[in-house]
């Protein structure tokens, strides 16, 4: 392992970011800090946020050690909002390159208000392409967007804008069952923009526009996998990639060994139910030659996932999820090293390093 890409990692974003960029009433509604006696917390009524200030920097905490409580300044690692110091600890880390993702940003797609909701989508991703500008070769990162009904020309205007910025991609919520209203016509300006821009479309584990949590128990947290297999999986039936041949779409922190039974099955059910549920089988093309094609994964402790890869090869990409707490950081080598222990070379290669910097365009 010569190099590796960490291709699902994370900013912390500055409390203040929206106090910054905004004004008047958006302003009002921003995230903010609040500093009690024995802690601080980052809070917004608007997207239920209470972001837990301790946990910022779980993954410098032995696991006695993880709390919930803490002080913004010295819980909350630099390296998650400053780009220099961003470098220093990706070379600790021995990783030449990352993807990056929001935290407190995922939690906005609860927000019913669209004109806020816009407003705060809209100034994290200045400020991200702002963060990535730094070191264009190193970091590559995220926007995000939202595809509501009414504000199709709004998303994609903002796609174009997240392009111009240097970002490579734009993230929705993931919501398990909203494949066929994101496959309707009304959306295709949006799909079209993005596959002719190479603006890969990502959805991250933890976001949803319903609002619900996601993991509100364990049993969530070890199914969360499932959002994205069967919105993938409605996506395809539904035909969007056969009308977008060279869209691309990446599933990031939803692990992956799943990839392998789900393009099985959904061969499977695509030949074998045609004929009695032809009206929900719009694919022409085979799922499996779809999601070897058009789908990339990623993955951080899923053991399974790379000899999977070797039976069927989708493209699968490694995520250190830094700073995040179940982050591998700093140790990812070694982690990686018995990961990925027994697999070929060409599947450790394009995991930790070759697919990422091929989808991303990541120096080579």
């Amino acid at each position: 392992m010569d190099r590796i890409i960490s291709a699902d990692s994370h900013v912390i974003e500055p409390h203040d970011l929206w106090q910054k960029r905004l004004a008047g009433r958006f302003k009002e509604a921003a995230p903010r800090l609040v500093r009690e006696e024995k802690t601080d917390r980052v809070v917004c009524a608007q997207m239920n946020l209470d972001f837990p200030v301790g946990l910022a920097s779980g993954v410098m905490r032995k696991d006695a050690d993880v709390r919930a409580e803490g002080r913004w300044d010295e819980d909350v690692p630099r390296s998650a909002y400053d780009p220099k110091a961003r470098l220093i600890d990706m070379d600790k880390d021995g990783v030449v390159g990352e993807v990056l993702y929001p935290t407190m940003g995922m939690s906005m797609y609860g927000i019913r208000d669209h004109e806020l909701l816009w407003k705060f989508l809209g100034a994290y991703n200045s400020w991200i392409a702002e963060f990535c500008s730094t070191a264009p070769d190193r970091l590559k990162g995220i926007g995000m967007g939202v595809a509501d009904d009414s504000q199709v020309q709004v998303l994609t205007d903002e796609l174009r804008r997240c392009k111009e910025t240097g970002l490579c991609g734009i993230m929705l919520p993931l919501d398990a069952d909203e494949a066929n209203r994101l496959a309707h016509p009304q959306f295709d300006p949006f799909w079209a923009a993005a596959a002719e821009m190479l603006m890969h479309v990502h959805f991250h584990t933890s976001t949803s526009r319903s609002g619900k949590m996601q993991h509100a128990t364990i049993v969530d947290h070890m199914l969360a996998p499932v959002a994205m297999q069967r919105l993938l999986g409605g996506l395809i039936f539904a035909g969007l990639f056969d009308r977008f041949p060279t869209l691309q779409m990446v599933s990031a922190e939803n692990e992956a060994s799943w990839a392998g039974l789900v393009a099985e099955r959904a061969d499977y059910v695509s030949r074998r139910w045609r004929n009695l549920r032809g009206d929900q089988l719009k694919n022409k093309r085979v799922p499996s030659e779809i999601i070897a094609s058009q789908v990339a994964l990623t993955f951080t402790r899923d053991d399974a996932a790379p000899a999977v890869s070797e039976v069927f090869p989708f493209r699968l990409m490694w995520g250190s999820d830094f700073p995040h707490n179940i982050s591998t950081w700093p140790n990812s080598r070694p982690f990686l090293s018995q990961h990925l222990k027994g697999r070929s070379p060409e599947v450790i290669n394009a995991s930790v390093y070759g697919n990422a910097a091929n989808l991303y365009g990541f120096p080579r």
